[in-house]
């Protein structure tokens, strides 16, 4: 869930806004691990290296997430000239209990818990000199902890050119950095 808090001045020219967000989610799978296990897999190509038919592996899983953050950003916009600068932060916690069974082999744990973050701060500007062009430029950072670590400087830069009634030309460079979430990295 989220909650938004938007204020914006008389003129309607400049906002503020504060947006706190909270996300909870659990998967939860008790396989039949003897039967699973007992199982044959006829499908060609499903077993290799091995020939088929091969057993399947059983799996139980309860998996958590929770994930909590807040952002906030200022903006003016005076006509012609457009702004904008925020910060986003974040924190995500998981909690994952498996077991995997394979015929013949021992049972396999794999519990883990880890907490990571992300931060960031942008500001990105618009210049709008005349109703066929505009031109964007902009910085963002970004910096993330968690199974795997990063940050980068991403620079961007773009321009709008209507070239003829409903059709635009739209050009763009940037960096872009996705931070990937905990709950879609594996640990090595």
């Amino acid at each position: 869930g989220s909650l938004n808090f938007t204020h914006t001045s008389a003129d309607g020219g400049t906002y503020a806004q504060v947006i706190p967000w909270f996300r909870s989610s659990r998967v939860f799978y008790a396989g039949d691990l003897v039967n699973d296990v007992l199982a044959q897999d006829f499908s060609d190509g499903d077993c290799a290296p091995a020939a088929s038919p091969c057993s399947l592996s059983g799996l139980n899983q309860d998996r958590r997430v929770t994930s909590f953050g807040v952002r906030a950003a200022f903006g003016h916009d005076s006509g012609s000239h457009s702004f904008k600068a925020g910060i986003d932060g974040s924190a995500e916690n998981v909690t994952s209990a498996e077991t995997i069974v394979s015929a013949g082999m021992m049972p396999f744990f794999d519990n883990v818990a880890q907490h990571g973050s992300a931060y960031s701060a942008y500001a990105p500007d618009k210049w709008t000199p005349s109703a066929a062009f505009s031109l964007q430029a902009g910085i963002r950072y970004d910096e993330s902890t968690g199974f795997v670590q990063g940050n980068q400087l991403q620079p961007r830069i773009g321009a709008n050119l209507r070239i003829a009634p409903g059709t635009t030309l739209h050009l763009y460079y940037g960096r872009l950095y996705g931070a990937p979430s905990l709950e879609d990295t594996r640990r090595d």
